[in-house]
């Protein structure tokens, strides 16, 4: 991929941070939503700033030696730190294999792959840090997100802030930079990824369903509350069949009609992750109605009457309760040796959240 490939709502941010290199900080914290194209804006990044010879039109050049270190997933100059478990989810990408080199070697033995970046792999990268670069002009490292810092990382992360080793740069990914500790925010240049405009993200979802129907794109994308990669996952036939199933799932859940079990089945070959995203949504916008009759935002605009409905039948303490059980269950999915039965758990939990 390159830099012309970064998506449309983020070149003029590109623009920016690649027209004076020689007055690019050292610590970049890139923040916004999830489905705005972070990871691939920071795998640009990463590979410009370790290119022995990039191109006018600031690009890495694909050909010299450190591009080819870069592909091939061995590039001594980039470090890059992630969870065990988004090490396994992104695995394939250039960053995700150099990933593999701050991973324990014993976490393939593990019944749970760990969800934070510990203080051992900051350790770890610290010590690296001693000596100078090796194939390329620059260093780089790279957080995978950076909120997946446990505190005590965090506090030795600083001081690679502080002090930064000469010709190294920190890249920081965050979903959600109000849980960075503000020690970590204060020492990195921001840059924010926000909603982009809704004709420019319908412009883009249409161009990325060649020759297939776009008639759904307006829908998908205010399911995805406009973030356009998200809406690209929901735009296939198959992902709104199977929203429908869930619609009826949930509700018959609440009502003793469906069975947990047979339900959980069926939400697993839609895949676990989107299962538990979409049920976390749902919790969500019944929290914003129990609460508020009109509330600005909805995660299913198009049931709103449903939700109302269902609403009134729950102690909003209970689902503030759920809410968190569901998300922490997001954050295990793919780290646990069966996530069929961490589904079936959480549905079998939600049938009890409306009784008394």
């Amino acid at each position: 991929m390159s830099a012309q490939k970064i998506h449309p709502w983020n070149q003029a941010r590109w623009q920016v941070l690649t027209d004076r290199p020689e007055q690019l900080p050292h610590g970049l914290l890139f923040a916004g939503p999830q489905g705005l194209g972070k990871r691939i804006f920071v795998h640009e990044l990463a590979n410009w700033l370790l290119c022995l010879q990039p191109t006018i039109g600031k690009q890495a050049c694909g050909q010299c030696n450190s591009c080819r270190l870069w592909d091939a997933g061995s590039h001594p100059d980039l470090h890059v730190l992630q969870s065990e478990a988004d090490t396994k989810k992104f695995g394939a990408d250039p960053l995700g294999r150099h990933a593999l080199r701050y991973q324990d070697e014993r976490a393939g033995q593990r019944k749970r792959l760990s969800t934070i970046i510990g203080v051992d792999q900051i350790r770890h990268l610290i010590n690296n840090m001693h000596s100078r670069a090796h194939s390329a002009p620059n260093r780089v490292i790279v957080l995978l997100p950076a909120e997946a810092m446990n505190q005590n990382a965090a506090n030795s992360l600083l001081k690679l802030l502080e002090e930064p080793p000469e010709d190294s740069y920190l890249l920081l990914l965050s979903h959600q930079p109000s849980s960075l500790p503000a020690t970590i925010r204060s020492r990195c240049s921001v840059t924010h990824f926000r909603i982009p405009p809704r004709d420019q993200a319908l412009a883009w979802l249409g161009s990325q369903r060649a020759g297939k129907n776009s008639s759904n794109d307006e829908f998908v994308l205010d399911l995805a509350a406009g973030a356009p990669l998200v809406a690209q996952a929901y735009g296939g036939d198959d992902f709104l069949e199977q929203r429908q199933q869930m619609l009826a799932d949930v509700t018959g859940l609440s009502g003793g009609t469906v069975d947990p079990v047979a339900c959980a089945s069926r939400w697993q070959d839609f895949g676990v992750n989107v299962a538990l995203a979409w049920l976390q949504a749902w919790v969500i916008d019944l929290i914003r109605l129990a609460m508020c009759d009109r509330p600005p935002l909805l995660n299913n605009p198009d049931v709103e009457t449903q939700l109302k409905d269902s609403a009134r039948t729950f102690n909003l303490r209970r689902l503030y309760s759920f809410l968190q059980i569901v998300s922490e269950a997001r954050a295990q999915s793919g780290t646990v040796l069966d996530d069929g039965l961490l589904l079936e758990d959480i549905l079998i939990r939600w049938t009890r959240v409306g009784k008394t």
